[in-house]
């Protein structure tokens, strides 16, 4: 999706940043138990949102042409 076209949709964010800085910092303690975040930073979660709106645009492009409703997201195709 072009620049143009992201602008044309204004959405504050699609994210809670809280809920995922907490997913995050919970998350390193299992998966990194030697080396704790204290924090994230707002690029982080920046990125995330990035690739949340990347990804339901991809599905929303290869979605097949049958049926209303937005079911099928596919990301790993």
């Amino acid at each position: 999706m072009t620049n143009e076209s992201k602008k044309s949709i204004y959405i504050k964010s699609l994210l809670n940043r809280k809920a995922v800085k907490e997913y995050i910092l919970k998350r390193s303690e299992v998966l990194r138990p030697g080396w704790p975040f204290t924090g994230v930073s707002k690029e982080a979660l920046d990125e995330v949102e990035e690739f949340i709106k990347n990804s339901i645009d991809k599905g929303i492009k290869k979605h097949p042409s049958r049926g209303k409703r937005f079911r099928w997201l596919q990301l790993y195709s």
